[in-house]
């Protein structure tokens, strides 16, 4: 229809090496397809994945993968961009329960420091970890916006484990460093009042 190379869910599109091709993807939050045909040399791939959209569409990579061996290609393909961003992010994730050990052990020592401060002001200290908190919440709805697709907070674990991992971790430590510290404020500030008032 003039002249358009889409048609029906199928886009008409040409081979690394220049052969005509008609594909038809789908993609969800939990899985993806891939279907390719190969009209010169009557091929057909059909591809479906356990994975999301996030983790480099595994189905649409596969499938071209296997053009490329069709067409004597085999060192072509490429690889999902989370085989290189997710030993980051299981660093991050590592590092955010670092920190949240360390944030626990210091727990004690940071409340005596701030004993004699006004209550309000000790909590506008630890409004700042709400951050990972709604960030792990909301991740579910953030990926929805950006995909265009409706999903939930465990649905991500099949979409990209990894990055589920590192906010889970970052919400994690945040929770346990703010209620140490509230513990240790409170018990202090009630040790206080006992001092005074004996």
């Amino acid at each position: 229809m003039g002249g358009s190379t889409y048609g029906m869910g199928w886009s008409a599109e040409r081979t690394a090496g220049g052969a005509p091709m008609l594909r038809h993807t789908g993609w969800l939050l939990t899985h993806n397809s891939a279907q390719t045909l190969l009209p010169g040399g009557e091929w057909g791939i059909a591809v479906v994945t356990d994975t999301g959209m996030i983790s480099g569409d595994d189905a649409l990579i596969i499938s071209d993968g296997l053009v490329d061996l069709i067409e004597g290609r085999p060192d072509a393909g490429a690889v999902p961009f989370t085989t290189k961003a997710d030993p980051w992010l299981g660093g991050l994730s590592l590092l955010n329960l670092a920190l949240g050990v360390t944030g626990v052990l210091r727990s004690r020592r940071w409340a005596g420091r701030r004993a004699h401060r006004r209550a309000w002001r000790v909590i506008a200290r630890l409004v700042p970890y709400a951050l990972p908190v709604a960030f792990y919440l909301g991740l579910a709805e953030l990926a929805g916006v950006l995909l265009n697709r409706v999903g939930t907070l465990d649905q991500l674990t099949y979409v990209w484990l990894a990055l589920y991992v590192w906010a889970a971790t970052g919400a994690l430590a945040a929770v346990a460093v703010v209620a140490a510290r509230l513990v240790h404020a409170v018990r202090l500030r009630r040790r206080a009042v006992g001092n005074v008032h004996a």
